[in-house]
């Protein structure tokens, strides 16, 4: 049924949904057994490449996740501070799809006590298309 619906035959695969804490939207993530995959472009384009190249997660411990995910053969990309209220970092994972994570500074800081002591290694930059404040 699901080759139906995709447009392929012979389907095999392992679907799981992420959901959010509050019930509405997610993401599926397909891992296609068969038919065999097929690799189209280079896997390490750029985030402003055409098509689906980045995904973004808000986490708890941005510095585990990026551990864990760096464990597992992901490349970090790179990292920073956004002003007082988030810490950031792209990573790219193995299949290269650019995986982007958001820790929100305030949120962990009144949880854990995490962050008022912590040394910062990200730099202040802001990201592109930030608004510049006067």
């Amino acid at each position: 049924m699901v080759g139906s619906l995709i447009g392929l035959k012979d389907v095999r695969a392992t679907l799981a949904m992420m959901r959010p804490p509050d019930g509405h939207g997610g993401i599926e993530l397909d891992k296609f057994h068969t038919p065999n995959a097929i690799r189209f472009g280079p896997v390490d384009a750029p985030v402003n490449a055409l098509g689906l190249r980045r995904v973004m997660f808000a986490v708890d411990d941005i510095d585990d996740v990026v551990a864990r995910m760096r464990a597992r053969g992901a490349e970090l990309i790179g990292e920073m501070q956004y002003e007082d209220t988030y810490r950031l970092a792209y990573i790219r994972g193995p299949e290269g799809i650019i995986v982007g994570l958001a820790e929100e500074i305030r949120k962990a800081s009144k949880r854990t006590g995490k962050g008022s002591g912590r040394s910062k290694p990200f730099s202040r930059a802001k990201p592109a298309g930030a608004p510049i404040r006067p």
